[in-house]
């Protein structure tokens, strides 16, 4: 998902929610917004454990790797 996707679907929703992500182990937690740029190498993992996505700290490893926030 780009920024510009998650801002149109944000758009459409009661701006009065409060928005959280899952815990480590259980519950949820608020987001961090205090995002930084990092590198991500997409469809990276296959196992089903894992999240997709990888973040790589060595970008030029990877020519495929793109641009995202993590929150």
């Amino acid at each position: 998902m780009t920024v510009k996707q998650l801002i149109e679907h944000l758009q459409t929703l009661d701006p009065e929610l409060y928005v959280f992500t899952p815990g480590y182990e259980g519950g949820l937690e608020d987001i961090n917004i205090n995002s930084r740029v990092i590198h991500v190498e997409l469809d990276h993992n296959k196992a089903w454990y894992y999240g997709p996505h990888e973040e790589v700290l060595n970008p030029e490893l990877f020519p495929n790797a793109v641009k995202g926030i993590k929150l």
